[in-house]
Parts: structure tokens; C-alpha cells; sequence
């Protein structure tokens, strides 16, 4: 219970934890970008949110609630808002408006400023027979780009035709394709374990030859699984490849453990990492060698039939 009350106080209050609290009295909206997945530098970028309104009469009392992720410029018909300068981008802003309206065609600007994710608005506007909120009617220029329409944040965003992560696969047309493989699989794996169980009742086998054959069709198995992938992976992906060769090229060049503080991955037990720097050194290659990518792929296939290995002798030893 403390954990989600710490876990709550941080969506709602920290302006340091990235949660856009949700509002009944309007919508958080941002520019409709792609769907990414990689790290997004620091930089200070800029979205300019936009709606256009009509008021009919004078409006006597006007007050305006808005908040930002997380700093904003706020405009009405080309005059500036002064907002009075708050620490937390989760709480709220109200100003009274009033006198910044005119009779007829009035526009609204917000420039929302964010340096570690996307530009975020929450507007709220009541008077007297007249409402507005921040939804999907306002418009959105990212850094200067055409202008869109905004998107709701609560809104599901998929990745379409040509994004890095879009597989164009889907569980059930994938299911209807592999089922007969799958069937086929189940078939041979059934084969084999009702024929082994049937051959065994009849032929008494050593059981320290039967040890070597289990032990050497997992390692079948798995150089089999390196050989498939191998041929179809791209020479450096993997959850953060590059940084992690950064640390072997450390220990390559300068024969010392790293600090924590030097890279991204440099904080991780050296054990794999010095067994890759002396593989690569003795082979006189470096990360940067096309051939190298292959080695240590080789270690890591080796590492894990040691692992399965040493799982086997340890559980032999109960």
C-alpha cells in the first residue's frame, strides 16, 4: 500500500516523473508524431497548439485554467498572457481573460515547451455562454512543421506502414499461417517421445551414454538456433548493442575496468566483457571489424550451452 501511495504521489505531484494527470474539464493534447520507440535526446523543442472561436457578445467575466509539459508561452489574439511563474508544470494555471477577447473571430495560442519528451497542453476556458477545451479541434506545428491536427493523449497511437516497429503482423493472421508447423512440430515431438519411451522399455541403454546424448541434442538445438539466426540478423542490433561494444573497446584499448559514469552500460559485472576484449585482442580484431560482431556472437552461443550445461550437472548433483 505505501508503494502505491509513493507510486500515486509521484504520477500526480513530482514534475520530475513524466504523467500526465487526467481532467475531466478538458483532454491533454500533443502533435500526432510518429510512434517511436528509440531514446529521444535532450533538446528543448517547441509545439504551437492553435484554436480559432467566435464570441457573439461581450463576455463580462472569462477565466482561463491551463497547464503544460512543461513550459508555455500563451497568446490571445497576438497579445501575451502573463502567467505568474510555477515551479511544478503539473499544477494548474487560472488567469481572467476577459479583457483580451474582441466581438467576433478570436484566436488562441499556446507554444508548449518540453526538453525530455513530447509538448504537452491541458486548457480549460468557461465564461458565461461560452466553453472551450483543449480536444481534438485545436491544431498542432512541431518545431515549425505543417500545421495538424492535434491528438489526445489518452488516445492509443499504433505505428503505421513503415515505422521502425511495424512488423505488418498480427496474432491471429500469424497463428493461421504457422498452425500447420506447429501441428507438424507437435507430431515429431510425439513421435519421439512415445517411440524413445517404447525403444527404452526394451532396450536396457547405459545411462551415462543416454547422459551424453540429452546433453549433446541441446547443444544440437541450440547451435542450430545460432546458425539460423545468423544468417538473417543484422550485423549490430540487440538492446543497446552499441553501447555495450563500448565497453569491450574500453577494456581493448585501455586495459582497465571502466567507472559507471563513462557509458551507459559501463556499470555491468566485467566477467562477459573481458572474456570478449581478450577473444576480439586475440584474433586481432575490434569492435569496429565486421567479423568481430561474429566472434562474440560465437562466445555468446558458447556461453549459453555452458549455461544449460552447468544447469544440467547442478541439478543431476540433487
Amino acid at each position: 500500500m505505501i508503494a502505491i501511495a509513493g507510486l500515486t504521489w509521484l504520477c500526480r505531484s513530482d514534475p520530475g516523473t513524466n504523467f500526465l494527470q487526467s481532467d475531466k474539464r478538458a483532454d491533454w493534447i500533443f502533435f500526432p508524431a510518429a510512434v517511436e520507440v528509440k531514446a529521444r535526446g535532450v533538446a528543448n523543442l517547441d509545439t504551437l497548439f492553435r484554436r480559432d472561436f467566435t464570441v457573439q457578445r461581450p463576455v463580462p467575466r472569462t477565466l482561463l485554467t491551463v497547464r503544460a509539459a512543461k513550459q508555455i508561452q500563451l497568446t490571445i489574439n497576438d497579445r501575451k498572457v502573463e502567467l505568474v511563474p510555477n515551479h511544478n508544470w503539473k499544477d494548474a494555471f487560472t488567469v481572467e481573460i476577459s479583457g483580451f477577447l474582441q466581438d467576433g473571430p478570436n484566436r488562441i495560442e499556446a507554444r508548449v515547451f518540453n526538453d525530455n519528451g513530447p509538448p504537452a497542453l491541458w486548457l480549460s476556458l468557461t465564461a458565461d455562454r461560452l466553453s472551450l477545451r483543449s480536444d481534438h479541434n485545436w491544431i498542432a506545428s512541431f518545431a515549425g512543421s505543417a500545421w495538424r491536427g492535434a491528438t489526445l493523449a489518452a488516445s492509443p497511437r499504433f505505428p503505421g506502414r513503415g515505422n521502425s516497429i511495424d512488423s505488418s503482423e498480427r496474432t491471429i493472421s500469424s497463428l493461421t499461417k504457422v498452425w500447420p508447423l506447429w501441428l507438424l512440430f507437435g507430431a515429431v515431438a510425439l513421435v519421439f517421445c512415445v517411440g524413445g519411451n517404447w525403444w527404452l522399455n526394451r532396450h536396457p541403454t547405459n545411462v551415462n551414454w543416454m547422459t551424453v546424448i540429452i546433453v549433446f541434442s541441446f547443444a544440437g538445438l541450440w547451435l542450430i538456433l545460432y546458425w539460423h539466426n545468423a544468417r538473417i540478423l543484422p550485423a549490430l542490433v540487440g538492446f543497446d548493442a552499441s553501447h555495450h561494444l563500448n565497453y569491450v573497446k574500453y577494456l581493448q584499448e585501455y586495459h582497465r575496468l571502466p567507472l559507471p559514469t563513462q557509458g551507459m552500460e559501463m556499470f555491468h559485472p566485467p566477467l562477459y566483457y573481458l572474456i570478449s576484449a581478450v577473444a576480439l585482442s586475440i584474433f586481432n580484431l575490434t569492435t569496429a571489424d565486421p567479423s568481430a560482431i561474429l566472434l562474440l556472437r560465437a562466445l555468446t552461443m558458447l556461453f549459453g550451452i555452458a549455461q544449460f550445461l552447468l544447469v544440467f550437472a547442478t541439478l543431476r548433483l540433487i
